[in-house]
């Protein structure tokens, strides 16, 4: 049954103008629901006065509170009483140890563990100073440069060295991992330098991981350690940018830091990580078969070349079994290759960078066993130009052998001759989820080559279609794609490749894309491109990065924080959508 219909309903939506005998009716239609607001205001007229007076007694009562807990320190008695006050010693160390940070060495600061726990309490002090187990790692930095008064600076590497002094003691025997930050550019330092290395040095019987960024003529002096000086060491990380003057030269102008010393021989050494070698490495005492990482930079040899030739690269390999992680900048082969295959087993990552002409990793490639690599980095000469010989033939041979198990492949386009040799080497490592085409290329060299023409339309429409067999995608399992050359992809190409990969469309058997980052070559569409259509794709957790190139300049970096539901474009002085 339909409702009443009210009185004058019909006249609601009009314009319609009451006569006096029709305006006393509506008077009289309304006057009782007006009636009753009035009394229910009045009601709560008088809720509020009654809550404004509850207030004012409320908060009288809890300044007579406040007053009474005050004048009798109740707040101070039950600090007393407080249940950490009452832990027993053997819990709060307990404590005390999960406080240190573990993203990084300890710091000598009030605000930071273990120093800040000293500065609570005489308990805390005295608990944390018989713990030798907080005072085990340190990291210590040395200025860059002296912007004040340098005998102020001076004094403040002596402050250091004195609370270095105190942490080593509060170690005791324990081994010991350290720091040291000292790009050696303050010559004013010498003096300094010298009493902290000395301190460290003191101690290499405790040193087990040590990382030290210092110029050359600091790890010379490190260098003359003897194996019996270090039998503790296990992870040795050394950083040089080879800008002091104090260095010893051999008559080849190579400068001798590592070559016959006894530190790389340490009896425990696993790990060894190098920024540059800038000698021969014939003379490295390395323990190989027992090393799990080894990472050996640039060097700089009278001929701007690499002191590790791809072919004693191949025979140092032969000699570890047991490498778990390998980075090596590699020149020409100078010499034969091994006859037999190099067996890594344990090789999970492997990262080579080619340096100079002609080098030719094929040799080496082709004779890897490698069961178990996931991540592979493969760098052809960033200075190659139009006389500069490659061999194409190396990224397939490694990408064939290590296939079933690769997942992450960072390339530059320096090694593809075409865009169908690249799509074709892409189609060996089906497991990949991570791929990153890095621009190596420096632009400041006039003559480089520059590959970014191989990125355009038709690579984005290879990764959505089908290869010769129904229902196969080329890198089905890709989930994070990096691309930095200056790329011709136009923006609808790039939202149809979105839309494919997005893991929602029925029947296509691709997992879900999670980052997407290109620069292509064209400004900003005035509709906000592919950014503003894949918002939806941003907001359900897809970070996209698109940079989208300035007139006669080249896209700047784009910082992705977090790389998650992140949209971010760089254009005209990096405009975000």
């Amino acid at each position: 049954m339909d409702p009443p219909t009210k009185p004058f309903s019909s006249r609601f939506p009009t314009n319609y103008a009451p006569t006096d005998e029709e305006a006393s009716q509506i008077k009289n239609l309304i006057s009782v629901p007006l009636v009753q607001v009035a009394q229910i205001k009045e009601k709560m007229a008088q809720i509020k006065r009654e809550i404004t007076d509850l207030q004012q007694q409320y908060d009288a009562w809890e300044g007579t509170c406040s007053s009474i807990l005050r004048e009798a320190s109740v707040q101070d008695y039950q600090a007393l009483l407080a249940p950490i006050r009452r832990l027993p010693p053997e819990i709060l160390q307990q404590i005390f140890l999960f406080s240190i940070p573990d993203n990084h060495y300890a710091v000598i600061s009030p605000n930071e563990a273990p120093v800040s726990l000293t500065h609570t309490c005489g308990r805390w002090r005295r608990i944390a100073v018989k713990m030798p187990l907080l005072w085990t790692s340190v990291h210590i930095s040395v200025p860059s440069q002296v912007i004040e008064d340098p005998d102020f600076v001076k004094k403040a590497i002596d402050a250091r060295v004195s609370a270095l002094k105190r942490w080593i003691k509060r170690s005791h025997d324990l081994p010991f991992d350290f720091s040291v930050y000292d790009p050696g550019t303050v010559l004013a330092l010498e003096e300094p330098r010298k009493r902290l290395f000395g301190l460290l040095c003191s101690i290499s019987k405790q040193w087990r991981r040590v990382k030290i960024h210092a110029p050359p003529n600091v790890l010379q002096r490190i260098a003359k350690l003897k194996r019996k000086d270090i039998p503790l060491l296990e992870e040795f990380e050394v950083h040089t940018d080879l800008v002091s003057s104090i260095v010893s030269c051999n008559e080849d102008n190579e400068i001798i830091i590592w070559g016959g010393s006894r530190v790389l021989a340490a009896p425990l050494l696993t790990r060894f990580k190098t920024n540059t070698v800038s000698e021969s490495l014939r003379k490295f005492k390395l323990p190989y078969k027992q090393l799990t990482h080894l990472e050996l930079g640039h060097g700089l040899s009278p001929s701007w070349e690499p002191f590790l030739s791809v072919s004693r690269l191949a025979w140092i390999l032969l000699l570890m079994a047991n490498l778990v992680r390998g980075s090596f900048v590699v020149s020409a082969a100078s010499f034969e290759f091994p006859e037999q295959q190099i067996k890594l087993p344990e090789l999970e990552s492997l990262v080579i960078t080619e340096m100079g002409r002609e080098v030719d990793c094929s040799d080496l490639f082709g004779r890897l066993v490698i069961p178990k690599l996931k991540h592979l980095t493969y760098h052809s000469n960033p200075l190659a130009d139009s006389e500069t010989v490659f061999s194409y033939m190396a990224l397939p041979t490694i990408l064939r052998t290590a296939a079933p198990t690769l997942e992450s492949l960072e390339v530059n386009g320096l090694m593809f001759p075409s865009q169908e040799f690249m799509i074709n080497c892409l189609r060996y490592v089906t497991n990949v989820r991570k791929l990153h085409f890095v621009d190596t290329t420096p632009s400041c060299i006039p003559g480089t080559l520059y590959p970014g023409t191989y990125f355009d339309d038709a690579l984005l429409d290879t990764l959505i279609s089908t290869s010769e067999f129904p229902d196969r995608y080329l890198l089905p399992k890709l989930e994070d794609i990096s691309i930095e050359y200056i790329s011709k992809f136009t923006d609808a190409a790039i939202c149809e490749f979105l839309g494919f990969r997005s893991g929602t469309l029925p029947r296509v058997r691709v997992h879900a894309l999670k980052f997407f980052s290109v620069v292509v070559e064209h400004s900003c569409p005035g509709d906000g491109g592919a950014l503003k259509q894949m918002e939806h794709l941003v907001k359900a957790g897809l970070a996209l990065v698109v940079g989208y190139n300035r007139a006669k300049r080249s896209p700047r970096a784009v910082d992705v924080p977090g790389r998650s539901g992140h949209l971010s474009s760089a254009y005209d002085g990096l405009a975000k959508f």
